[in-house]
């Protein structure tokens, strides 16, 4: 499929970034194999590629990455797979891939946050990530076919993310949209009265798996393997020159084409523009901005927990890293801390809108945030491990938990000129795997 040789052009990509930007800084592993790891594939002959980037310094994986060829999909719903989805957030959709991302522990170092950060920059510029995350339209409450109630719709470059209603409804064929969104994915979630949210991903009948001509030829995609392949064996080599000898052969390839254009070419000068990583971004001096206050300093780190309740770094020194022969640790002091927690709530408060707060906010209690980082650290264990190394180290403990169930928080700020910087939950998520269980670790 057209989609998958180009989900292997920006395989190539990724390392050519790793290997130019980093050195020996970061290591990467791909991996080609099914989306069940989240999603119910309907065509399993579309592998997707997982993507590991891990710190060289410590080993440490700091970086997970899915790349999903368009297809139909579906989330399991409860009953139908052990697979556990809520460990990914969709990071972007390109006329080639649905790309996720998977949770990464926040017990990363500071060199660790800081080599991510620095990938983040190059690999959005790769992805084009900003325009494609732009919202193009939307609206609320409008009918579609077949008589299903939307509650929102939300349009981006290539997809659609849509909330539709529908008391007790199944899965929605993908037939329905044929004549909807024409060459774009569909990201459809169905919200029954009562009972779980059902999530799939839909490819309309008119598309041909990508979402346009702009990314159907094959002659093209050898040019631009070629091209990558000539950097990547002299990583010291003159990228520009390689743009330009690269050019020329590309616009001698789609002149045949039919389908021919300016703007068809363009597109492909921008694409090999990102790909080969040209345009060198440069880092951000804050010091010789001047800001209208003058003692303000932008926050140039992740958003954590900690960040919101001082309290918790000295607490967390008490958790050892997520670690499998730490497993049994880990495991007592969750066990400790859930009791703690259900003693001591967190409590929903006003929020102060012109401080950039949400009508309700939440504020979760020190023991709380403590649980929530030490199942964060099960779950990058439960992740990475197989069920057997993990039932065969609690064994050797004689840790009989299995159940993990916890509030994963994510945290959010917001800079008010004069008034300072404020901290909020972004979103709270219920996590929950069993830990004696099948992991992703063992397909």
């Amino acid at each position: 499929m057209i989609s998958t040789e180009w989900i292997k052009i920006i395989a190539l990509a990724v390392r050519l970034i790793v290997e130019t930007q980093f050195g020996d800084s970061l290591f990467i592993r791909q991996e080609w194999k099914n989306t069940n790891e989240i999603f119910l594939s309907v065509d399993d002959s579309l592998p997707s590629l997982y993507l590991n980037l891990y710190s060289s310094t410590d080993s440490m994986e700091i970086a997970y990455l899915v790349f999903i060829p368009w297809q139909n999909l579906v989330e399991p719903y409860s009953g139908m797979s052990d697979q556990n989805p809520i460990n990914y957030s969709l990071l972007t959709v390109t006329e080639y891939a649905i790309i996720y991302e998977r949770f990464i522990s926040s017990f990363l170092s500071t060199e660790n946050k800081k080599l991510l950060n620095n990938f983040n920059v190059h690999l959005y510029k790769l992805l084009d990530k900003e325009l494609n995350q732009t919202v193009i339209n939307e609206q609320d409450g409008i009918s579609i076919p077949n008589g299903l109630k939307l509650i929102s719709l939300i349009e981006h470059k290539y997809y659609i993310e849509q909330n539709i209603a529908q008391p007790g409804s199944k899965a929605v064929r993908p037939s329905v949209y044929e004549n909807v969104a024409p060459g774009k994915m569909i990201l459809s979630r169905l919200i029954p009265d009562y009972g779980q949210v059902k999530t799939q991903w839909l490819l309309p009948l008119n598309s041909a798996g990508s979402s346009d001509t702009t990314v159907s030829t094959y002659p093209v995609i050898n040019i631009f393997k070629e091209a990558l392949l000539k950097c990547l064996s002299d990583i010291r080599s003159e990228r520009n020159g390689i743009y330009n000898e690269t050019v020329p052969l590309i616009e001698k390839d789609l002149i045949e084409l039919p389908m021919f254009s300016d703007s068809l070419f363009t597109y492909y000068k921008d694409l090999l523009t990102r790909v080969l990583n040209i345009q060198e971004l440069a880092v951000i001096d804050f010091t010789d901005i001047q800001f209208p206050f003058g003692d303000y300093q932008p926050k140039l780190t992740p958003d954590i927990l900690s960040d919101m309740i001082p309290a918790l770094a000295e607490k967390l020194q008490e958790v050892p890293p997520s670690e499998l022969q730490n497993l049994p640790d880990l495991v007592q002091l969750f066990k400790t801390f859930r009791k703690l927690a259900r003693k001591n709530r967190g409590r929903w408060i006003e929020g102060n809108i012109i401080l950039g707060a949400n009508p309700d906010e939440y504020i979760p209690s020190l023991d709380e945030a403590m649980l929530c980082e030490i199942g964060c650290n099960i779950q990058e264990i439960y992740l990475r491990e197989d069920s057997q190394s993990i039932r065969k180290t609690l064994k050797t403990s004689k840790q009989n938990v299995r159940r993990i169930v916890f509030k994963k928080f994510s945290v959010i700020h917001y800079d008010v000129m004069g008034s300072g910087r404020f901290f909020y939950i972004g979103n709270i998520e219920n996590v929950k795997f069993n830990l004696k269980r099948y992991t992703p670790a063992d397909q």
